[in-house]
C-alpha cells in the first residue's frame, strides 16, 4: 500500500511520541519513587498516588490510540449501500487527513500526563484540555468540511 509523504510524516512523530512515552513509563517504573501521581485537581495539585508500576498503562494505552488510527486509516468504512460505497474515496481521503492530524495531538497528551505522572513536570491541568479541545474543535471542523462538495453543495 502506498503511503504519502504527510501519512508517513504523521506516523513518524506518532512512533516517536508513543517510544518517548515508553521511556519516560519505564525509567520511571524501574528506578522512580515507589509511588506516582494517578489524578491532579483542576489547579493542578495532586490529589491521588498509586504505585509505580501503573505508569505503564500510559504507553500501552498510546500503542493501542496508534495502531487503532493506522487500522482506521488503511480500512475503507463500508456502510453497504451504494451511494456509501462511491463516497467511500472522498471520505476515506478526509478521513485520512483527520486520523493524520489527531493522532500526534492525542498521543502528545498522554505523553505530557506520563511525563507529570513521572514527576517530570508539574501539572498545568490546561494543557491537556487545550489539546482535546483541540482535537474536538479539528474533528467538528473536517466533519462539517467533508459534508459538502467543492461546489459547497451539501453531500446527500
Amino acid at each position: 500500500m502506498f503511503i504519502n509523504s504527510r501519512n508517513m510524516i504523521s506516523r513518524i512523530i506518532s512512533t516517536a511520541i508513543v517510544v518517548v512515552t515508553s521511556i519516560i513509563a519505564l525509567m520511571c517504573a524501574l528506578s522512580g519513587p515507589d509511588q506516582i501521581i494517578l489524578h491532579w485537581n483542576l489547579s493542578g495539585d495532586v490529589d491521588s498516588y498509586g504505585p509505580k508500576y501503573l505508569i505503564l498503562t500510559l504507553p500501552i494505552i498510546s500503542f493501542i490510540i496508534f495502531l487503532m488510527m493506522i487500522a482506521k486509516e488503511k480500512t475503507p468504512s463500508d456502510r453497504g449501500s451504494l451511494r456509501a460505497l462511491m463516497r467511500t474515496e472522498q471520505y476515506n481521503s478526509k478521513h485520512a487527513k483527520v486520523i493524520r492530524i489527531i493522532t500526534p495531538l492525542l498521543l502528545l497528551a498522554i505523553l505530557y500526563v506520563t511525563a507529570c505522572s513521572a514527576g517530570l513536570f508539574r501539572m498545568c491541568t490546561m494543557i491537556p484540555f487545550a489539546i482535546v479541545i483541540l482535537v474536538a474543535i479539528i474533528c467538528i471542523y473536517m466533519s462539517h468540511k467533508s459534508g459538502h462538495t467543492e461546489d459547497g453543495s451539501m453531500v446527500r
